[in-house]
């Protein structure tokens, strides 16, 4: 171990041998420490920038020889100036391995499901609830469930929620039909019945019910409803068509189906605005499809547009959300829309995701954020707009607007009216012209809107006064050509002058 002497003389540290120094200090004239950076005189100690404000750390500070160093604690991440602390967004990355929605708090996060579902063991995956458990459908129904609802698919023959309507019987009411149409009501027995037909006479309306007894020999037809009684009824509406007749041969049988109606009538229900009522055979199984999938709400007033990942998604976003608010959709609805608007590389987004979760409106949303609409994405806008300058061929308004439209994709958090002034000077400062620069700016508009009508009137104002430089030119030419033939004229006159003088001095001399 080597030891090493220091000695006191007159207040300084006196050093010998070029070694002599702790920490790598050297040893100067008059024999005196020269200490590195981090060390302090005169014996070269280690200075603790740590006690010193903790070395201006905002969680940890580790004292090293001659320096110190930073540190975080677990949930925030070192800054670029290798002293702030930041809490960590986990949600930024792959959502946080949340199966739907990633909920980011100070040192932590959570994660979230939509309703229908429930958060899985590891706190992280989405289970759809069973909503069919304790639902009793009925009739020999069996229960679907659905996202966040259920619904009972019925046998056949019922309907309703739980399929508690029976439809299989043929004793419906039919609504009244508005018609001033001749029509008659037949039914059929069997073949060793006679037919019976009542024939009514411009009755307006019409309407078949049950539970009347026909044991007279015709039918009453009354202007609310005619009746059959058989065992299996079979009716049918027929009208009558003129030149036919009316009645029918006893001996005839009406082979019919118990399960149809089938009605005539020039004028339809849709004209009328009436509803047709559709027994179960005509119903097929795409109706039925149909009827199931159909929102309780209204219909689709406004239909979105596509979007195919090319023009921005900002706004296409904020297009979305307006259709979705006129037509009152609810989060699923928005889901299913969102996902069958989609179109090339943003159709592949949806490919993407887990099949369970493409109709998932928050999940689609922040994957096609995360695609097309990038946190870094507002950097590139930021360049964008502030290398912005007026095309060759760009009009001034077009400038403005397309100056307007990156300030607020650059600055999507500002307040509107900050957007306004930055996209204000930067239309100022990328005209081409500098005179009408100065000029707009010693005009000193309150918006983007006057500077960009300043410029307009600037530039007609300009246009104007390049014409009448024009025609003034074409003047100063003239009067050169003019003072050229003057000229011309004055020398000619000169010439006869001085002939006219030697004429006269020869005469003299003779």
């Amino acid at each position: 171990m080597k030891i090493i002497h220091f000695f006191l003389h007159h207040s300084l540290a006196v050093c010998h041998g070029s070694t002599s120094c702790p920490n790598g200090g050297t040893c100067t004239s008059p024999n005196y420490c020269s200490c590195r950076p981090g060390f302090s005189s005169p014996a070269c100690n280690d200075i603790d920038e740590c006690l010193d404000k903790n070395g201006g750390c905002s969680h940890i500070c580790i004292n090293k020889g001659g320096s110190f160093e930073c540190q975080c604690k677990p949930g925030f991440v070192l800054g670029t100036d290798g002293r702030t602390c930041s809490d960590i967004n986990e949600c930024l990355l792959n959502n946080g391995g949340c199966g739907q929605t990633c909920v980011n708090e100070y040192q932590s996060f959570h994660c979230a499901c939509n309703n229908g579902f429930q958060l899985g063991s590891d706190g992280k995956r989405c289970d759809d609830i069973d909503n069919c458990v304790g639902v009793n459908c009925l009739n020999g129904g069996h229960c679907i469930d659905n996202i966040g609802s259920y619904s009972c698919k019925c046998a056949p023959g019922f309907n309703g929620q739980h399929c508690e309507n029976d439809i299989g019987q043929l004793n419906n009411v039919i609504e009244r039909l508005e018609s001033s149409l001749k029509h008659s009501f037949m039914h059929s027995t069997p073949k060793s019945d006679k037919i019976k037909s009542t024939i009514s006479q411009n009755e307006k309306d019409s309407g078949v019910a049950s539970g009347v007894d026909m044991s007279s020999e015709e039918n009453v037809l009354t202007r609310d409803t005619v009746v059959f009684r058989t065992e299996k009824p079979k009716v049918r509406f027929v009208d009558s068509l003129p030149g036919k007749s009316d009645s029918f041969s006893e001996k005839d049988t009406l082979p019919l189906s118990a399960s149809k109606h089938i009605v005539k009538s020039d004028n339809s229900c849709a004209e009328k605005g009436e509803r047709n009522v559709n027994t179960k055979n005509e119903i097929t199984d795409m109706d039925k499809q149909c009827r199931n999938s159909e929102p309780h709400n209204q219909g689709v007033k406004c239909k979105p547009a596509t979007y195919d990942g090319i023009s921005s998604w900002i706004d296409y976003k904020s297009h979305f959300d307006m259709v979705a608010l006129v037509n009152n959709w609810t989060e699923n609805q928005k889901g299913l829309y969102l996902a069958v608007s989609l179109r090339g590389q943003a159709q592949a987004v949806l490919g993407d995701l887990p099949t369970d979760v493409r109709s998932n409106f928050v999940t689609l949303v922040n994957a096609l954020e995360e695609r097309f609409a990038p946190t870094s994405q507002t950097e590139l806008y930021r360049v964008q707009f502030r290398e912005r300058k007026q095309k060759a061929s760009e009009t001034l308004p077009e400038m403005g607007q397309a100056v307007r439209r990156l300030s607020n994709l650059a600055y999507p958090t500002a307040p509107r009216e900050v957007r306004e002034t930055l996209a204000k000077d930067q239309f100022i400062d990328g005209l081409f012209d500098s005179e009408m620069r100065l000029k707009i700016k010693q005009s000193r508009p309150i918006n983007l809107d006057e500077a960009i009508r300043l410029a307009v009137e600037l530039e007609a104002f300009n246009q104007a006064e390049s014409s009448n430089r024009g025609n003034r030119g074409h003047l100063r030419s003239t009067n050169q050509s003019e003072n050229i033939d003057t000229t011309d004229i004055n020398s000619r006159a000169d010439t006869c002058a001085m002939k006219k003088m030697e004429m006269s001095m020869k005469t003299m001399e003779e």
